[in-house]
């Protein structure tokens, strides 16, 4: 599962295409039975923000962890919410 590389690569997309106004994603996840929504807000020509809610299973903690350490992502956090099983809200930063 490549939740969050598939965001990026979206938002790319728009920010090409000159939509530059807040990207709000929904992608249901079958596995998890749960719903996660995207909330993308531009912070600069190479930055935006991303939140992510919903009630995230560890796999789903797993690969936003995973994408934030290979540089997709700066996780915002305290690394200590990690620690509990599941999340409402992410924050990353990504550069691009």
């Amino acid at each position: 599962m490549q939740l969050v590389s598939e965001y990026v690569k979206y938002y790319k997309q728009m920010y090409k295409n000159r939509i530059s106004n807040t990207v709000i994603m929904e992608k249901k996840l079958a596995r998890q039975n749960c719903q996660v929504r995207v909330i993308m807000n531009p912070l600069s020509d190479k930055t935006f923000e991303a939140q992510i809610t919903g009630l995230l299973g560890s796999d789903v903690l797993c690969e936003i962890l995973k994408s934030s350490i290979e540089g997709i992502g700066i996780f915002k956090r305290p690394e200590s919410d990690f620690m509990s099983r599941r999340l409402k809200e992410l924050v990353f930063e990504f550069e691009y």
